[in-house]
């Protein structure tokens, strides 16, 4: 799946293949399948992390 992330408010840390990376309002993550990631908000960041979170599978077409 492809997630993609846009950030509303707040401040968080996206750790993506092994790097941290530092989030603020605006940011924008797209994240391809397979690609190992984790987020968090450490305890000196003073607001919660709000965001939109969506995705898009891929693979094959199921049949109903």
């Amino acid at each position: 799946m492809h997630e993609f992330f846009y950030i509303i408010e707040g401040r968080g840390i996206f750790q993506i293949e092994g790097r941290d990376v530092e989030v603020t309002p605006g940011t924008f993550l797209h994240m391809a399948p397979q690609e190992k990631h984790g987020i968090w908000v450490p305890k000196d960041f003073q607001e919660p992390l709000r965001m939109v979170v969506t995705g898009v599978t891929i693979g094959e077409k199921k049949r109903l």
